[in-house]
């Protein structure tokens, strides 16, 4: 048992990368006997019940952004006090400025968490600051930076940041749950009225600049139209990718794309969508860590993605890599993935579950926040005992 608390920061618990990784990574800290609560900047968001439900003390402050709160910091500070957490780890830029400033006059140690990649030009000028503020407290306030990404890190190194401080831990999928699942695909396929025969590709994500569907579409109007004769269909489901999008509905009205293309709005039932894809399609401009690819590799699928972050790596060999913002690359990356041999489909498919399985399970990463989670409160013996198990395992 490790015996010690950590409260967790975080900008706000909306349905994200960082947000959901906190929500699945708290039960498997806790199985290591590490006592956790949660506070959230901003109002609640749909992941404060899913962490409350699973037993955790979550305090949601109302923050506005942008906007310097005294009332709500004043708050943090005093949850601190009552609490009394041996640690304090960050999740996201905002999270991380007002966590260091909280550790600072509360003399806790603090542990930042990076999960975003490069600061796109559609980034508010606030965050920026925030993030010019960060590279400066990075060199004497945090203990660990922990990234989600090698890429990630070297900007950030780039930007300022101390480069001492990082260590790389990658996101982690639950792999029971996101596995393939015929059953998943046949009840999913029959809610749509998909014919098993039909190629679906898929893409789950928020409707963002830096997801670029609007690249995605153009790719798949170039795709689809090589070969009318072809039947195939594409899925997309996220926050924001439904029929009420305004400006999505604008983008498929211009292309002439209303037909054969499935907006299915944010979803609880991931796993299952996923089942029912056949090709998984990341065209993002930039990410870090993407969670939506490794769930996709969790599932087995085959994945077709945008050079960004650490995808290539995270794929390896087991996958069709593309360049970022290239419309007539994707396409080219669709039509591989439907003219590509059964027999090496299948492999590439058993391949990257494997790789899944063997370096991105959430019980693998929850060991690694807690090395350095010890590491930091100054455990270095229970460091290198559990390394020495790992490597006779």
């Amino acid at each position: 048992m490790s015996g010690f608390s950590v409260l967790h920061i975080i900008t706000d618990l909306d349905i994200g990368g960082a947000e959901r990784m906190l929500t699945q990574l708290l039960p498997y800290l806790a199985e290591k006997g590490v006592r956790q609560s949660v506070v959230c900047l901003k109002n609640e968001g749909p992941l404060a019940e899913v962490i409350r439900l699973q037993g955790y003390d979550v305090t949601c402050l109302g923050m506005k952004p942008g906007k310097a709160d005294r009332v709500s910091f004043c708050q943090l500070l005093k949850i601190i006090a009552k609490t009394k957490p041996d640690l304090i780890q960050s999740w996201l830029y905002h999270a991380d400025l007002y966590g260091s400033l909280a550790a600072l006059l509360t003399r806790r140690k603090i542990v930042w968490g990076l999960h975003n990649n490069a600061l796109s030009p559609e980034v508010k000028r606030s965050t920026r600051i925030v993030v010019r503020l960060l590279s400066i407290l990075s060199r004497f306030v945090p203990k660990r930076i922990i990234s989600v990404s090698n890429a990630a890190t070297a900007e950030h190194v780039r930007q300022g940041y101390c480069a001492k401080r990082f260590v790389y831990i990658p996101n982690g999928f639950n792999t029971e749950i996101f596995k393939p699942d015929s059953g998943r695909r046949t009840y999913f396929r029959e809610k749509l009225r998909i014919d098993d025969r039909v190629v679906l590709y898929g893409n789950i994500s928020r409707f963002d600049p830096q997801k670029n569907h609007l690249g995605l579409l153009n790719a798949w109007k170039k795709f689809s139209e090589l070969r009318p004769e072809w039947d195939v269909r594409l899925l997309l489901a996220g926050k924001g990718l439904n029929t009420s999008n305004r400006e999505l509905n604008i983008w498929l009205s211009r292309l002439q794309m209303t037909d054969r293309i499935y907006l299915l709005g944010e979803r609880d039932d991931v796993p299952t969508v996923l089942n029912a894809l056949d090709v998984f399609v990341l065209s993002s401009l930039s990410e870090a860590f993407p969670l939506a690819l490794g769930e996709a590799m969790s599932t087995g699928l085959l994945c077709l993605s945008t050079d960004c972050g650490d995808a290539a790596e995270m794929l390896g060999e087991n996958g069709i890599i593309v360049p970022r913002d290239d419309v007539e690359a994707l396409a080219k990356g669709m039509r591989k993935a439907l003219i590509m041999p059964a027999a090496e489909r299948d492999a590439m498919r058993v391949a990257v579950r494997q790789r899944a399985v063997k370096e991105y399970t959430l019980a693998q990463v929850a060991d690694r926040y807690l090395q350095v989670y010890r590491g930091v409160l100054g455990f270095p013996e229970e460091i290198k005992q559990e390394s020495a198990e790992n490597t006779t395992a």
